[in-house]
């Protein structure tokens, strides 16, 4: 019963046997146990909880009787310091290292020892006494693991992301001993944090676990307990491990940290923001001598590439969060992210990190004009230059063989496309009254061209199948770049980077690829019916005209094609809800499309009208959405028709059975046409006939001559202006949008979201993408079908990947 399906049911179950084991031990045996001890991992946190009590009780009682431990040099350790060496253990033994949050937040409420902070820094500062072992290495990596969870559940009180929380926010008691535990923390920490990172900081894993450290900490108590010499020994060991580190996540991590001690309203700000400026100095010196050594061959040798290349990570890390512009970096990384194009050999790697530092470097241009208001118009006009060079170039990169110059290519055009999104500008008062004039601010629209090149990265990198002879980890971790990348686009249509008509593109694909990228596509249909609900239709019309024209030439009713077509269909028909008078106006502009499609080469004046046309099976689709239509809508819609496309059901063939099943879904009472006996001059027709007719496909056509295809009358459909939440939710990481309005946040809380944004591969955070509140408002032109607003705002792609499902 403990593992019942029913969480409550297993939770008493767990109470039990916790009550069993504490009067009547002995009837359980060690298989009993073991069975309850990976409860505490569980997702559900009452069951955790309990199995945390019924271990705690089993395996974690202090012995009284236990002699003294001391260290080498004779400080007694505390208590809970074998208990903290058994949990370490039985971390290790759980073969389940990726959930120390989970195992920490079982137990955080029920034994001391996880918030007995000397006894875990004890355990890895000190020196191991007569008769205790010293720790190994995936001890200490655990322990460090351990300590930062802890550390994270002491200074904000929340559940891990994933697990069901029993309560949705801390109660006032709950706040203070939040509080008072996060200042008990950096009691120990602030003497201590700076030797961990000495001692521990060659090792990736240990280092990024440590530098965690430092947001859960009180940074002002540097100060009001006069230890900032501390501080300047952080600082010291902080820098001299940046030029010892070349991995990007841990480079992200430093220059985070960075970002929280030079917060402005912290003592510490300008005297840690000096550091940093200094740091940048180096950093930028020893790049710049990289670049020179790199370029002035014809072909650089592997230390020239690598010196370069651990150079370029730095710079990226610290532009994450960092406001550059002022180092002048920019013709310098105009030169590397070119050099693909124009130097006959070079490394990808190299081009690849160039282009996310040329993102950033405008990124900030722009971030600094429209916090300004009124930038100055020969900035505006230099920036305006970078940002056409730079879209031209990574445009011919879309297409590049080498795949990390094609994907930072995208990633880094996605990302400014919204940054320098035309409803971005922000509004200035006018002279004349409360009149709101629009302030000059750098925008850049894709064109044809760029959207082509993003649709075709799509159909290249994204929709496509795995590699069968790749291990599930490397199909797992492609997996999450190809629903990343799929998001970016998302967004692009979401904002109104794009047109939304070229989230077909991306629809077409929905049956064939559900289970990777089913609730994305879900999240951004519905996104894009609150924004314009009739050009979503229009969307979701080309969609299926886009999938029947991907149908091989001889496809029939009955093929895989064809009913995977008629699925995608009726998912569409799903999503427009169960209230047909609320559609009516997007149901009669829908079958208004098909119908042009499916009779688009088709004209009845013709001496060669006899034969059907190439798209009339078609009318099979189409008629999924004939049950949504009102019984005038049908009524009127077949008499357009049989006059306006002057069609008579008498004396056709069987070839046009799928013009005789549509037209009898919209006789019958329910909507739907039988599939099995249809009455027509054919006598009984049945399933399995040829559908799509002989010949070439015909293209679809949105207009006909209006003597022969009178206009169904299909009114607009009500469009609303949404606007992206500036707020966001918080869970692992604090996701955060990005506004850049004066006064809105400055650099720090732009960075943050930059790192969101566009780092989520390396450092991935939790949150739900904010659903824009829809107003009702004018109507919107098809041109302007998505979100405005008048500041800056970026979405994670993360965020979107997680939001609305």
């Amino acid at each position: 019963m403990t593992l019942d399906k029913d969480s409550e049911v297993a939770v008493e179950a767990v109470r039990c046997v916790t009550c069993m084991l504490r009067n009547l031990d002995r009837i359980l045996d060690d298989k009993d146990a073991e069975n309850i001890y990976e409860l505490v991992y569980s997702s559900h946190r009452p069951l955790a909880v309990a199995a945390a009590e019924f271990l705690n009780l089993k395996l974690f009682q202090l012995d009284e009787h236990a002699p003294q431990l001391r260290t080498k040099k004779g400080k007694k350790r505390s208590q809970n310091t074998v208990l903290l060496r058994d949990l370490v253990q039985f971390f290790i033994e759980s073969e389940l290292n990726e959930h120390a949050a989970y195992l920490v937040d079982s137990f955080f409420d029920i034994n001391d020892m996880l918030r007995d902070w000397e006894a875990m820094i004890d355990l890895l500062l000190e020196e191991p006494g007569r008769g205790e072992e010293p720790l190994g290495d995936l001890q200490e990596s655990s322990l460090i693991e351990i300590l930062a969870c802890c550390a994270r559940q002491a200074a904000t009180g929340e559940s891990p992301v994933g697990r069901q929380a029993s309560r949705k926010q801390l109660t006032n008691r709950e706040m203070r001993q939040v509080q008072e535990d996060k200042q008990r923390l950096t009691e120990h920490l602030i003497p201590t944090l700076a030797q961990l990172i000495l001692k521990y900081g060659e090792d990736t894993g240990k280092m990024l676990n440590l530098l965690s450290l430092v947001q859960y900490m009180d940074l002002d108590m540097f100060v009001s307990t006069r230890q900032e010499k501390h501080l300047d020994l952080l600082l010291k060991y902080m820098q001299e491990s940046i030029v010892k580190h070349t991995e990007t996540e841990v480079l992200l991590s430093f220059a985070r940290v960075f970002e929280s001690l030079t917060q402005e309203e912290l003592q510490i700000g300008s005297k840690c923001l000096a550091v940093l400026s200094t740091l940048i100095d180096r950093l930028v010196e020893s790049y710049k001598q990289a670049y020179l050594n790199y370029f002035q061959e014809e072909r650089p040798d592997e230390d020239d590439k690598y010196a370069l290349l651990s150079a370029l990570k730095r710079i990226f890390a610290f532009y994450s969060y960092h406001d550059l512009t002022s180092w002048d970096l920019w013709i310098s990384l105009l030169t590397i992210f070119r050099s693909a194009q124009e130097r006959p050999f070079y490394y990808e790697e190299v081009v690849a990190r160039g282009i996310g530092c040329a993102y950033f470097a405008l990124f900030w241009q722009q971030y600094r004009q429209m916090k300004e208001g009124q930038p100055d118009k020969n900035e505006q006009k230099d920036l305006k230059k970078c940002v056409e060079l730079f879209f031209q170039v990574t445009t011919a990169y879309l297409s590049h063989d080498e795949k990390s110059i094609a994907t930072e290519a995208y990633v880094s055009i996605c990302d400014l496309l919204v940054v320098f999104s035309r409803h971005n500008e922000p509004a200035v008062a006018g002279q004349a009254g409360d009149r709101q004039q629009p302030a000059g601010v750098v925008s850049f629209v894709a064109d044809a061209g760029l959207q082509s090149g993003l649709v075709h990265f799509m159909q290249r990198r994204v929709f496509v199948e795995d590699d069968p002879d790749t291990d599930e980890d490397a199909k797992i971790e492609e997996l999450h770049n190809r629903r990343t990348h799929l998001a970016c686009f998302a967004k692009l249509v979401v904002y109104n980077c794009v047109p939304l008509q070229l989230a077909s593109n991306m629809f077409v694909h929905y049956i064939r690829f559900y289970n990777d990228f089913g609730d994305i596509m879900k999240t951004t249909l519905q996104k894009c019916k609150e924004i314009n609900k009739r050009e979503t239709t229009l969307c979701i019309a080309a969609t299926l005209q886009k999938a029947f024209s991907q149908l091989p030439a001889n496809s029939d009713r009955g093929s895989p094609g064809f009913v995977a077509l008629k699925d995608l269909a009726r998912r569409f028909n799903l999503s427009f809800g169960l209230d047909a008078a609320k559609v009516r106006e997007l149901m009669r502009c829908l079958h208004e499309e098909g119908v042009k499609f499916a009779l688009a080469d088709w004209d009845p004046a013709s001496p060669a009208a006899a034969a059907p046309p190439h798209n009339l099976a078609f009318f099979d689709v189409l008629a999924e959405f004939s049950n949504k239509l009102l019984r005038e809508d049908k009524a009127q819609l077949a008499q357009w028709l049989r006059t306006g496309w002057q069609v008579r059901t008498n004396g056709l063939g069987p070839q046009w059975q799928s013009l005789i099943y549509y037209l009898s879904s919209l006789e019958s009472p329910d909507g739907g046409g039988a599939e099995g006996s249809i009455s027509g001059a054919t006598g009984s027709v049945v399933g399995g006939g040829p559908g799509r007719g002989s010949g070439q496909r015909g293209r679809p056509k949105r207009q006909r001559d209006s003597s022969i295809t009178p206009s169904m009358g299909g009114g607009q459909g009500q469009a609303s202006a949404v606007a992206p939440s500036p707020g966001a939710t918080a869970a692992a990481a604090a996701s955060t949008s990005i506004q850049s309005a004066a006064g809105a946040g400055g650099p720090q809380a732009v960075s943050t979201a930059v790192k969101r944004s566009r780092r989520d591969q390396m450092m991935p955070p939790a949150g739900n993408l904010a659903t824009p509140a829809s107003t009702s408002g004018q109507q919107q032109p098809p041109q302007s079908h998505g979100p405005t607003t008048s500041v800056l705002q970026l979405r994670s792609h993360q965020q979107f990947l997680a939001g609305g499902l």
